[in-house]
């Protein structure tokens, strides 16, 4: 076997053969989790977040003037006593009065089925007819344009390409 390596890294995986590739996956296979079994990563990362920490307090310890953050402080805790000195014992507040308990009524008022129904049909119905006439006049023209295609067809000899435009109006 000749090989030729343009890179100078490890071997590749596929040229350790089958029970190498094997064994392999099965390490895969029974691994735990997924983390990096180094504790040094570990480390590192409790590293960075304590670093990401102090990054937060440094540029909390430098401001020199607060103002800017408690500018309109003041106006709020103003606002917010007020509201919690207002009294809001609802118990005396009688929102709503009822005149009378409602019932169930013994016919339904809405919806009146035969109406609904007799509707249906009459509206159903002259729709369908405006359908059909407009359907049959359509076809008529269709076939009163055919035959008079195909009479000047007869008459000429030749192909006709359009339609000619009634006479008869």
């Amino acid at each position: 076997m000749i090989r030729t390596e343009i890179n100078n890294q490890q071997v590749p995986m596929y040229f350790l053969g089958t029970d190498a590739l094997e064994a392999e996956k099965q390490a895969l296979r029974e691994r735990k989790t997924d983390d990096f079994v180094e504790p040094r990563v570990a480390q590192i990362r409790k590293e960075l977040m304590m670093l990401e920490q102090n990054r937060t307090m440094q540029s909390l310890e430098q401001r020199k003037n607060d103002e800017l953050f408690i500018k309109g402080v003041e106006v709020l805790r103003a606002e917010r006593s007020r509201l919690n000195a207002v009294n809001t014992d609802l118990s005396g507040l009688r929102l709503v009065s009822v005149d009378q308990q409602a019932t169930e009524p013994l016919s339904p008022v809405f919806p009146r089925k035969s109406v609904f129904i007799s509707l249906g049909v009459i509206f159903g119905g002259v729709i369908g007819m405006v359908y059909v006439l407009l359907r049959h006049a359509l076809k008529s023209r269709r076939r009163d344009e055919l035959r008079e295609t195909i009479l000047v067809k007869n008459v000429i000899g030749s192909e006709v390409i359009a339609p000619l435009p009634s006479t008869a109006q």
